[in-house]
């Protein structure tokens, strides 16, 4: 159908199947989009602490 269309589907780690995901609908990050937050978290509060 066209509503299927723009579905998109994810998995969890330990789940056998996938669950379909709306456009629009947060997803939780992967693992690069992670590690950037807490590379610019870590400056920040490298940033912070050399001058309060």
């Amino acid at each position: 159908s066209v509503a299927n269309q723009n579905v998109k589907r994810t998995s969890s780690f330990y789940g056998r199947s996938t669950a379909p995901v709306l456009p629009g609908v947060p997803m939780p990050p992967d693992r690069s989009t992670h590690d950037d937050h807490i590379r610019k978290l870590n400056k920040y509060l490298c940033k912070v602490e050399r001058d309060p």
